[in-house]
């Protein structure tokens, strides 16, 4: 018998009736604590779907997973060799789905026109649940996720301890040196999950809710689910806060899933997988993506880079280093050539099913012995091909103007010695040579086409008349080979003979007239100019800054635009870096380079630690030796010794660490408990008196020197007594002048730079002017213990 027996429907454009429909199962089913605690728990089978839909699907009455009836046709059932099917009459459940739609990308960091799928509108779309199966999924079909093993062998909860530790910090944007207890730590931040807009914070008892099934779906929960009464609230409110609850849940979730590199919310259904055209699919060997081979010429090596090691990596081509070289062949096929660190690579690949991409590879000493070993193999193996290959004897375009080619050189075999010929680029050679009369000729020849130009009265007028002229010739093989195009237009920006014409001779052709003709504007700007170059489509990112430099643009006005032209960052820095003659720390603050991005662009520690301190020192290990260095590091760098010890008592992981680097940059103990008495921890500073080998009486009186918090200070100095509370206490009143007993009384250091502690110092003003009132602070200074100045002097403080 079928179970959802009468179809269920919502208006796609109208969210009243299923509101309406939820606000009436929220009233009838979750009427105490028990029904509450059942569907909270029952949600988690739909763990992959969004909080609302979970809801959805509660209210539906189901509590087994749910597909779509083409997915339950991939699940094996209990019959053999037959699949699950859905029961004859039954319903689908509708669920709420994005529709996603192609939108134009307006990021800083990507070229601007590219285009992106992302969710757009929604709809509804029918599922089944595992109840309306005539033929149920076969035992072991449907399996969840399971729990890593270091969660659920020996030493455990220390290892659940140090994933919730990272998990906050992925959470909250910080990572707290110790969590404590883990249950009471998910608690507290699970009241500071984001519900979205407009959404109140979790309720205490929702928040225990919430760390409980999350610690439960790592089989870690402590005791039964808390409880919760939804009698207090009404029926829409009701349904709100379960799906806040799984909201929270499924967050905290999604972090242990981030901290443990495995998906602990993957269903324990198939799913279909969608065709990406912009992504090489997993398991496949090819490095380009069917969209990127589309978009290649046939017949033509395009090359790329160079990049690093790290940013060809980022690109999915693990190993390559410097330049690399594609040319299609085919619809489907292409053949690709890497330089690498031993030498080069190529490869031969396809797009298509077979062979998961990869066809056959090799190495060779360089790029160009590359690009001819696999062009002489596909021209043997694929007859077919043969005619649009370049062979041997045709070897394939590196560069327009090859550097070892340019200059004259006496022509081989020649009957006159004095013959000359230069190879201008791959496709063009020039040939000077005596002529009759005592003239001279000039011949271009392009592809074995001879083109004589009319004799000249020397040999210099000759060169510079067949030059002109294979340059003409050059132009025009640009112009249709984009290649060609992007490597004359760099050449020409490098070696000084850029100019606004040749943009229009070899490119122009590829706007529109309106555009065009942009190029010949004086006032054109640097912005405007590199969105014509990049709408090319032929000009590469660092062809388009050599044009922007050799157009007379700034460093500051290229910057602008380098996430417009799509040039990675690390390239931009170093490019303009090296252009300029500008530190590479200061190019990234124009850019907005990240660490990552800037140690890629080759800056050194010392630049970094100096430009990004925090970011650095935060991803640093715990070993004393690294906090050593890293102190050193940033001191030598010229930042000053009291900047690098309160970054040191920010950062450091650990109170050993922390002494390291403050001792390792402090000789005198009473410099460095001077600096770190405001900022460090009470364990930092007990770590700092042990690492100088201080006496517990010599650790007080530095304390009571630096202007400690009293608080701070005592308890310093029961670490430094190793727990020894009674002579913690005797130097207390000894050094510090401290009852403990009245610690928590007394205010004995007064903040007077925020405004709650000059109230609570002034508590009622009674001057009658502004010079009273000053009076009183006066004596307020007076009476308030300061921290003294730097021993050091100067304006450290």
């Amino acid at each position: 018998m079928a179970r959802i027996t009468s179809a269920i429907e919502f208006p796609d454009d109208d969210p009243a009736p299923m509101l309406t429909h939820l606000d009436r199962w929220a009233t009838s089913t979750l009427t105490d604590a028990g029904s509450w605690g059942s569907i909270v728990e029952r949600c988690s089978v739909w763990a992959d779907y969004s909080p609302r839909n979970q809801v959805l699907l509660a209210s539906y009455g189901i509590a087994t997973p749910v597909a779509g009836a083409a997915t339950w046709e991939q699940v094996p059932s209990s019959e053999a060799g037959r699949p699950c099917a859905v029961r004859a009459g039954e319903h689908g459940l509708p669920v709420r789905v994005p529709v996603p739609t192609t939108v134009t990308a307006q990021s800083t960091r990507s070229r601007s026109g590219q285009r992106a799928r992302v969710p757009g509108s929604m709809k509804w779309e029918r599922v089944f649940a595992a109840e309306q199966l005539a033929r149920r999924p076969a035992v072991g079909a449907l399996a969840w996720s399971p729990v890593p093993e270091q969660l659920t062998g020996p030493g455990g909860e220390r290892e659940l301890a140090e994933m919730v530790r990272q998990s906050v910090g992925r959470l909250t944007g910080h990572t707290p040196r110790r969590v404590g207890d883990p249950w009471e730590r998910l608690v507290e931040v699970a009241g500071d999950v984001p519900l979205g807009r407009r959404r109140p914070e979790l309720r205490p008892a929702l928040c225990r809710q919430a760390a409980w099934l999350a610690l439960d779906r790592l089989g870690h929960a402590p005791g039964p689910l808390p409880g919760f009464d939804p009698t207090r609230v009404r029926g829409r409110l009701r349904w709100e806060l379960l799906a806040d609850t799984r909201r929270a849940t499924d967050q905290i979730i999604g972090a242990f899933s981030d901290v443990l590199d495995h998906d602990l919310t993957v269903s324990s259904l198939p799913r279909m997988d969608i065709a990406d055209d912009r992504t090489v699919a997993k398991g496949r060997q090819n490095y380009l993506a069917p969209a990127d081979v589309a978009s290649l010429p046939k017949g033509v090596w395009v090359e790329a880079g160079p990049y690093t090691v790290h940013e060809w990596a980022a690109r999915g081509v693990p190993g390559a280093d410097g330049r690399a070289g594609f040319f299609r062949v085919s619809d489907t096929g292409y053949l690709a050539t890497y330089e690498t660190v031993e030498g080069a690579r190529w490869r031969i690949e396809s797009t298509r099913t077979g062979r998961r991409g990869l066809l056959d590879e090799g190495t060779t000493d360089d790029l160009e012995s590359a690009q001819r070993a696999v062009c002489q193999i596909v021209a043997d193996r694929y007859p077919t091909l043969a005619a649009l290959i370049p062979t041997e004897a045709n070897e394939p375009p590196v560069r327009v103007f090859a550097p070892a080619r340019d200059g004259w050189q006496p022509l081989a075999d020649a009957r006159d010695g004095r013959a000359q010929t230069r190879q201008l680029t791959d496709r063009i050679q020039l040939v000077v040579a005596p002529g009759p009369g005592g003239r001279w000729e000039n011949l271009v020849i392009t592809d074995s086409q001879i083109r004589q130009l009319p004799l000249v009265g020397d040999e210099e007028s000759a060169k510079t008349a067949v030059e002109d002229a294979g340059r003409r010739t050059a132009l025009g093989h640009a112009a249709e080979t984009p290649q060609l195009a992007d490597q004359l237009i760099a050449e020409a920006a490098l070696n000084g003979t850029f100019a606004r014409e040749l943009l229009a001779d070899v490119i122009g052709h590829r706007l529109a007239d309106a555009d065009a003709s942009e190029f010949a504007d004086p006032d054109i700007g640097v912005a405007r100019l590199a969105e014509l170059l990049a709408d090319t489509g032929v000009v590469t990112p660092p062809t388009i800054v050599d044009v922007l430099v050799a157009d007379g643009a700034t460093v500051d006005e290229i910057a602008t635009v380098v996430p417009q032209i799509g040039l990675p960052i690390p390239a931009a820095v170093r490019t303009l870096a090296d252009r300029f003659e500008v530190p590479r720390v200061e190019v990234g603050s124009m850019l907005g380079a990240t660490v990552d991005e800037l140690q890629s662009a080759g800056c050194s520690p010392a630049e970094l630690l100096s430009a990004h301190p925090r970011e650095v020192l935060r991803s640093l290990d715990a070993r004393p030796h690294t906090w050593e260095t890293a102190a050193t590091t940033m001191v030598e760098s010229g930042t000053p010794t009291a900047t690098v010890i309160r970054h040191l008592a920010a950062h450091a992981p650990t109170p050993e660490a922390f002494a390291s680097g403050v001792a390792m940059i402090c000789d005198r103990p009473e410099v460095a408990f001077a600096h770190s008495a405001r900022h460090a921890h009470s364990d930092d500073l007990a770590a700092l008196g042990s690492i100088y080998e201080l006496e517990p009486a010599t650790t007080a009186q530095l304390l009571a020197d630096a202007g400690t918090h009293p608080a701070t200070a005592y308890e310093s100095l029961v670490a430094a007594c190793d727990g020894d509370v009674e002579a913690a206490d005797a130097l207390s009143i000894r050094h510090l002048n401290l009852d403990p007993t009245t610690l928590d009384e007394r205010d004995v250091v007064v903040d007077l730079t925020t405004t709650q502690g000059l109230r609570e110092a002034l508590p009622t003003p009674v001057a009658a002017s502004e010079l009273d009132l000053a009076e009183q602070l006066a004596a307020l200074v007076d009476r308030t213990p300061l921290i003294p100045l730097s021993p050091t002097g100067g304006n450290e403080p």
